[in-house]
């Protein structure tokens, strides 16, 4: 290519050449706007595929771990647990204390004088393992200003929360009975 002129031609399949310089400017510029919109779009689109599987499905790595998940939700929010294989071969929702508490009872009335061959029966009754673990985690820090309040404020809300929670339960719960 030795000048402008013939670096704006180009070949329409073999025969036909096409002079870009006598083109309409205006109709070129119009053409390339449309073409890089038209881009953009599809990039546009394309990034909002991705942004909604990442809502779908959150925590990919967590899954290519073999994390477990559950999901769940309100009509205006979502929550979603992931755990690994870990935290749920512990003793399900029991504080250590409650596992202890739990084993001396267990000896109590099975007659058995030595504790430490009562094993702690692992719970799974729940979906989430450990969820007093996980609502505690989700619940304390979640004060929007923390910093402006005292410990003992910040942990009266959460109680009240906690107390919310029951009345709810206990709700529920009458309407089955």
């Amino acid at each position: 290519m030795k000048n402008f002129e013939e670096a704006m031609s180009f070949d329409l399949g073999g025969t036909q050449r096409v002079d870009r310089s006598r083109l309409d400017p205006e109709k070129e510029l119009e053409r390339t706007k449309a073409t890089v919109d038209r881009w953009v779009e599809e990039q546009m689109f394309e990034e909002d595929v991705r942004a909604m599987l990442l809502m779908v499905r959150p925590h990919k790595r967590e899954r290519l771990m073999g994390w477990k998940e559950y999901r769940t939700g309100g009509s205006e929010f979502r929550v979603a647990v992931t755990w690994s294989d870990k935290f749920e071969q512990t003793d399900g929702d029991l504080h250590p204390t409650q596992i202890e508490a739990q084993r001396t009872r267990d000896a109590v009335l099975n007659g058995t004088s030595d504790l430490l061959t009562a094993p702690a029966e692992p719970r799974h009754e729940l979906a989430v393992p450990k969820m007093a673990d996980v609502i505690e985690a989700l619940l304390v820090g979640s004060m929007k200003h923390d910093d402006d309040v005292s410990a003992q404020d910040e942990f009266e809300e959460y109680r009240k929360v906690l107390l919310e929670v029951r009345r709810r339960l206990d709700e529920m719960q009458r309407c089955y009975e």
